[in-house]
C-alpha cells in the first residue's frame, strides 16, 4: 500500500477482516529505516494501556506474545453475543481519557 510517500506491507485476510474480530492487529511492514511515526510533531499525549475484550480472551495473550506487544495490553473476557471492543487509555494535557470502540461484528 501507499500513500504520498510512504510505502508499506500489510498484513490482510482474504476476506478483509482482522484476527479475532479486530481485537487483534493487522502487521505493517515499513520500507523505511526510521518508523513514520517519529515525523510526527509532539502532541502532548502519551499512550498508557490498552484494553482488549474478546469471548476469546485466553487465546489473544499468545499471539501478542508472538508479535513482541508489550505487558501494556490487557485481555479481558465476553459473555456469548456481546461485541469485541478496545479501551484505549491515553494520557493528555487535559489528564486521562478513554478511548473505546467496537472491534468487530457482533457473533
Amino acid at each position: 500500500m501507499s500513500r504520498a510517500e510512504l510505502n508499506w506491507l500489510i498484513t490482510i485476510r482474504s476476506d478483509g477482516g482482522l484476527p479475532f474480530d479486530g481485537v487483534a492487529p493487522a502487521l505493517i511492514e515499513w520500507g523505511t529505516e526510521t518508523h513514520p511515526a517519529k515525523r510526527l510533531r509532539e502532541a502532548s499525549c502519551s499512550f498508557v494501556k490498552l484494553e482488549a475484550f474478546h469471548l476469546e480472551a485466553q487465546r489473544i495473550p499468545t499471539l501478542f506474545r508472538s508479535i513482541g506487544v508489550d505487558g501494556s495490553v490487557s485481555v479481558a473476557p465476553l459473555r456469548p453475543g456481546e461485541r469485541p471492543y478496545l479501551m484505549a487509555h491515553l494520557q493528555t494535557p487535559a489528564g486521562l481519557r478513554r478511548l473505546s470502540g467496537a472491534a468487530g461484528p457482533a457473533r
